[in-house]
């Protein structure tokens, strides 16, 4: 099934890499947001934006892990606002929520699993401010999709880098777990392909972390079914 879709940060990394992919592939309408957007920019934080659409990709944020406090805050404001505009007369009945690797301390663990709490990685910022972002943005968007019986999927993304290669940070010798935690560019556009037009086991709200690396310490009962 075909659904017209906002894409919010839809010229952003992310949005980059999937935006002209599903734009190709499917011929249904798209609304992208985006202040970077040449035809028609708009701010989220200052302007309202077209709702009337089946599904909304939400993918808008700054995606720096190290970011300090009111950037990760900027981030959590970008989710209300979206919320906000939503209840004013919005029609989407999915949405597919760009979340992060980070709301797991995943350095620290053994395997990731459905049960595994949520604890913001603190590698990259002592605080954790980017992994708490986005855990405070899904819940957000929880409490919203519960209200409003609208389906949500928080994609918990592993690292996605601008040219195709891992690790994504300038480190000389990265992590191990940073190696396994990978995000390809071919599997991020499956993805997003997935969640707009199979039939996946939805509830109300579904979790699941995406990586491209097969074998790895992420459970298979939380992993993105690639």
């Amino acid at each position: 099934m075909e659904l017209s879709t906002i894409i919010t940060g839809s010229h952003g990394r992310i949005g980059k890499i999937i935006t002209p992919y599903l734009m190709d592939k499917y011929l249904c309408k798209y609304i992208l947001v985006d202040k970077k957007n040449p035809i028609y920019p708009l701010d989220i934080l200052k302007d309202d934006f077209p709702n009337r659409s089946d599904a909304l990709i939400h993918l808008a944020a700054n995606p720096d892990p190290f970011i300090e406090r009111d950037e990760a805050r900027k981030n959590v404001d970008i989710t209300k606002k979206i919320i906000k505009n939503l209840e004013n007369n919005g029609t989407v009945k999915l949405i597919v929520n760009a979340s992060s690797i980070n709301v797991y301390n995943y350095r620290d663990l053994e395997k990731i699993t459905l049960e595994t709490p949520l604890d913001a990685n603190r590698a990259f910022n002592k605080n954790g401010y980017y992994g708490l972002a986005k855990i405070e943005s899904e819940s957000l968007l929880n409490e919203y999709c519960r209200r409003s019986h609208t389906t949500l999927l928080n994609l918990r993304l592993g690292w996605v880098s601008e040219n195709d290669k891992h690790p994504p940070n300038a480190e000389d010798r990265p992590h191990p777990r940073d190696l396994e935690i990978a995000l390809k560019h071919n599997d991020l556009k499956i993805i997003f392909e997935k969640c707009l037009t199979e039939r996946l086991p939805y509830s109300r709200t579904l979790n699941f972390v995406c990586i491209s690396k097969k074998e790895s310490f992420i459970g298979s009962d939380i992993r993105f079914p690639i």
